[in-house]
């Protein structure tokens, strides 16, 4: 097990909040989180050629909550030189103090009607976040007919859930419902001088990919062993959905804001 305390201390630039800085936003971060875990994990031969393995975390996040995620895997070598492995998998990730802590802010200026007029985009804390949760299957296999040299690839997929998003000044401009504690404000010749909104857990998404790997070992006299490792990802799908149904398709994208 363990316990672990994070404190986050991060003032503002000085005159970054009277704008007196080009360029340089402003922002003010300060929070704490406290957090007690409780692991386990065990591993079991079934057959010659066939193991199985189970893992269990229990994380208590003081002012969050308690969650318990856990894993379950196999592993089974049909041929010496071959192993397909699998897994199963949940995990959780509790709001972070910039996320959840009192008063915290930042801001920045943008272009948001594409005619020149700088506007003020303010994202600001939320107490009332719900930690985001995750769920994870895993497939792949390894060969290695060589002594020293191998390969292995691994197909995944992931699911997330109660995603926390920081503000997006043009989704907002567009309508979108996952930011209910929005403001717009405007001048008089409906020019944006500001969007804010605190982070909201207001989206879900799958992802799903391959990861790949080949690897070759070669002893060196007098000096040990030499390793080379290539490795390769692909996203094949990222699709993010935001409250209200709009969903994003941002694999082979700059991805979101």
């Amino acid at each position: 097990g363990e316990f672990r305390r994070e404190t986050l201390d991060a003032p503002a630039m000085p005159y970054t909040d009277i704008g007196d800085i080009i360029g340089w936003s402003y922002y003010v971060y300060r929070g704490e989180l406290q957090v007690g875990s409780m692991f386990a994990e065990i591993a079991a031969p079934v057959l010659r050629d066939l193991s199985l393995d189970a893992a269990a975390r229990l994380d208590k996040v003081w002012d969050v909550g308690t969650s318990a995620t856990p894993k379950v895997g196999f592993r089974w070598r049909p041929w010496q030189p071959l192993a397909v492995r699998g897994t199963y998998s949940q995990g959780f990730r509790a709001p972070n103090p910039a996320e959840k802590g009192a008063a915290n802010q930042f801001a920045g200026t943008l272009d948001l009607t594409g005619n020149g007029f700088l506007s003020v985009f303010r994202n600001t804390s939320n107490p009332n976040l719900r930690p985001e949760k995750s769920r994870m299957i895993t497939v792949g296999a390894t060969f290695g007919p060589w002594q020293s040299s191998g390969l292995g690839f691994t197909f995944w997929w992931l699911r997330r859930t109660n995603e926390i998003n920081s503000v997006d000044p043009f989704a907002i401009l567009a309508g979108a419902s996952g930011w209910p504690n929005a403001q717009v404000v405007m001048d008089d010749a409906g020019n944006v001088l500001e969007v804010s909104s605190p982070f909201e857990n207001n989206s879900r998404s799958r992802l799903h990919g391959i990861d790949f790997e080949l690897y070759h070992r070669r002893g060196v006299a007098g000096f040990g062993t030499l390793s080379a490792h290539l490795n390769w990802s692909y996203l094949a799908s990222y699709r993010k959905t935001f409250e209200g149904g709009v969903t994003y398709e941002y694999a082979g994208t700059h991805g979101p804001m």
